[in-house]
């Protein structure tokens, strides 16, 4: 067999010839390019070879059990698999792996059963064990034929799923009867897995069947449904308040119509304390909402009491902002969720309706905020280093459904846990009053407009409410708060004032208290300031300062700032030896000799 594999170097030479071949204009150039393309394949195989020859010589049993570890669907791609080449590469390895998993029917359960010729051929290798099945019909659009020969195998594996994840536009002609069909209607003892996805059908939403629903699926671990219709009056006269929803490890339901009514939601999820991921959007039904008509007034009138999730990894939760504020205020998670809380605008764009959630949106942020342990009073220990805070008034932003967002998620590299509260601008204030994470390092701030500030022509300038804004107080306290601060971003639509924060940072060397915690900033980063003569001054003096007192900046960047001219960089710099002074994309070194070669 190993006669037949080329060298490295010979592989090398065919993959150069064959990204260099020219249009086939003779049998001999065909000819070659089959050749270099066979060439290429068994070079393949031999890298897989050698690349897990360790298992070759292991007992059946073991090698079998490796080789279903493999081919295993990744959790995270709900809608794919592993591909049927790959399943045939491996048994063209060698004759001993071919016999191996020829012989396995189990090897073949677990491939992508889509449209295509070897659709027959992959489901009888899979035999009579239990299958999985992912199928993204948005890939096979207008293959009708395809898709009615799917649909008559997809029937004869029904009663032997162990996941069936499906996602197709709402309108392709396989929603339908032969959707329904390739679903258990009985006992479905083995199904772990149920996922329906199906998106872009405007006003049509396909109804799913009370029959589909109401099966028994005693192992059922993880469901999702979305874009559809759920007769949950009838599944409820079916299968109880629980609906045959229980015990679950992941739930996610997305867009249901109508939402399921709220004795039935807070059953589903009482019925389920070991989830460890949840995902809500635009499910919370209307009667949820215990303050009624009155969309300003936050005030909660108990209902049900708490439903506490202690294994609980991953919480989504997207829709009306009092639905989420009275549904938050029952749940109990733990402290280490990844979380995103979206609050979504009722209202449309009417301005009216904009102030009304705006003045909502202010109130809610502290409670949020307290509930999950990230305020004063009750800060974040869980080891948040990186804050996103972040308030828009108009423009591109706010025509996002996405009004007010409280996110915790993975950040970078290193899945630093980062913190991202975003929202109108009312909730800016409020939001740097109250949040509070002993160990933050990073603060990315931004008070936009929604567009970037950057501009051909004129900067974008807002009007801005002065009872919005923080104070010189309000950052000194929010600095008192994170003396672990080692970088600050500010983002800011021209019009938004410096000069309290900028006064801040330079009083808070000059006038705290001995005993106060030192805050020793490593880079400062300025984009789209507008920065006045004594706002200017401010900030040269506290570069200067932390200079003085031997813990100076590492880096100072002004990007796309107003009001700064290189008098004032040169200035700055001379002032500041060890920093980094950058300026609209120049660093020291190359403003340096940018100056020279003005001179």
């Amino acid at each position: 067999m190993s006669s037949l594999f080329c060298s490295d170097m010979e592989l090398s030479a065919i993959c150069s010839k064959i990204a260099s071949v020219a249009p086939v204009t003779d049998q001999k150039a065909l000819i070659d390019l089959a050749i270099a393309k066979h060439y290429a394949h068994l070079c393949a195989l031999k890298a897989i070879r050698n690349k897990m020859s360790w298992i070759s010589h292991l007992p059946e049993e073991i090698f079998t059990k490796i080789m279903l570890i493999v081919v295993r669907p990744n959790p995270d791609t709900d809608y794919h698999a592993i591909s049927w080449k790959l399943h045939v590469q491996y048994t063209s390895v060698c004759t001993d792996w071919r016999g191996k998993l020829l012989g396995s029917p189990a090897f073949w359960a677990r491939i992508p059963l889509f449209p295509c010729k070897y659709l027959e051929k992959m489901v009888a290798r899979s035999d009579k064990v239990p299958v999985v099945v992912r199928l993204n019909l948005e890939l096979y659009a207008g293959d009708e034929l395809a898709k009615a020969a799917l649909a008559k195998v997809l029937t004869t594996l029904k009663d032997r799923l162990v996941e069936f994840h499906f996602k197709s536009h709402a309108r392709d002609s396989f929603i339908g009867p032969q959707l329904w069909a390739s679903l258990p209607k009985g006992e479905a003892s083995l199904l772990q897995s149920l996922k329906l996805s199906l998106s872009g059908g405007g006003p049509y939403v396909p109804k799913i069947p009370t029959s589909i629903l109401a099966f028994a699926r005693p192992n059922l671990q993880h469901l999702a449904l979305g874009s559809c219709q759920i007769d949950w009056a009838a599944l409820k006269s079916a299968k109880g308040s629980r609906v045959g929803i229980q015990n679950l490890i992941s739930l996610h339901l997305h867009r249901i119509d109508p939402p399921p009514p709220r004795d039935i939601l807070l059953s589903i999820l009482r019925s389920s304390p070991k989830l460890e991921a949840l995902h809500m959007e635009k499910v919370i039904p209307k009667d949820f909402d215990t303050c009624h008509q009155d969309s300003n007034t936050l005030a909660r009138k108990p209902s049900a009491s708490p439903i506490r999730f202690r294994s609980l990894t991953v919480f989504h939760l997207a829709d009306y902002q009092s639905l989420c504020a009275e549904l938050l205020a029952l749940l109990r998670v733990p402290p280490s969720v990844l979380f995103a809380f979206i609050a979504l605008e009722p209202f449309g764009f009417c301005p009216h309706h904009q102030q009304s959630f705006s003045v909502a949106f202010k109130a809610m942020v502290p409670k949020l905020l307290k509930q999950y342990k990230a305020s004063i009073g009750h800060p974040d220990t869980r080891g948040s280093s990186m804050l996103r805070l972040k308030g828009h008034a108009c423009g591109e932003e706010a025509c996002h459904e996405a009004s007010g967002t409280l996110q915790k998620y993975k950040d970078g590299e290193g899945f630093v846990d980062t913190l991202r509260l975003q929202g109108s601008v009312s909730g800016f204030l409020p939001m740097l009053r109250t949040f509070c994470a002993p160990e933050l390092d990073f603060v990315d701030l931004s008070w936009t407009d929604g567009r970037s500030s950057r501009s051909d022509t004129e900067p974008i300038v807002v009007d801005v409410d002065p009872e919005l804004l923080p104070t010189s107080k309000d950052w000194r306290g929010f600095f008192r708060r994170h003396p672990q601060l080692g970088s600050i971003h500010l983002r800011l639509t021209h019009g938004f004032p410096i000069r309290p924060f900028v006064s801040a940072l330079e009083r808070y060397v000059v006038d705290e208290p001995a005993d106060s915690p030192v805050l020793w900033l490593r880079i400062l980063h300025f984009e789209g300031v507008k920065f006045g003569e004594r706002d200017f001054t401010l900030l040269a003096d506290y570069v200067t300062l932390v200079e003085e007192f031997g813990a100076p900046l590492e880096t100072l960047v002004f990007e796309d700032c107003v009001g700064l001219d290189e008098d004032k960089m040169a200035e700055l710099r001379l002032d500041a030896e060890d920093t980094d002074v950058i300026w609209d994309g120049f660093d020291d070194e190359s403003l340096d000799d940018w100056e020279s070669d003005d001179e």
